[in-house]
């Protein structure tokens, strides 16, 4: 049986872009990403991220980064894009517990609803937890 598990994922905005990106990523463009899934972000900047990623993803951070904030910039110096990358946790709720308690709703950062994969509910957790 599933039971309600407390998750990271990282959503990413695109903050910049000089020149032309040759991914087409626009600026204010979303991103949910993690260390599995690029969530549509270019390869090249995906991969130039993932060990900032990987280290976020674990609790880890550097002097230099916010707790839960870091700002990068793609790899393409003639075309620069720039990302703004929030780390959230997360509750996961498997849909066979969410007919047990009708008081949880469904929630996002954009105020919709996030059924992932189908799977469950993600309700971002309150600060402090």
């Amino acid at each position: 049986m599933e039971e309600e598990k407390i998750g990271i994922k990282f959503i990413a905005t695109v903050t910049g872009l000089k020149g032309t990106c040759h991914a087409n990523h626009k600026a204010g463009q979303m991103f949910e990403l993690n260390c599995y899934d690029s969530g549509g972000l270019c390869g090249f900047f995906y991969h130039d991220i993932f060990p900032n990623l990987n280290t976020m993803q674990f609790g880890g951070k550097y002097p230099w980064w916010d707790k839960d904030l870091i700002e990068v910039e793609c790899p393409d110096r003639y075309n620069t894009v720039s990302l703004k990358i929030e780390r959230k946790k997360y509750i996961f709720i498997p849909k066979n517990l969410q007919r047990r308690n009708k008081f949880i709703h469904d929630v996002n950062l954009s105020g919709g609803s996030t059924y992932p994969r189908g799977m469950g509910i993600v309700t971002p957790l309150e600060k402090g937890s």
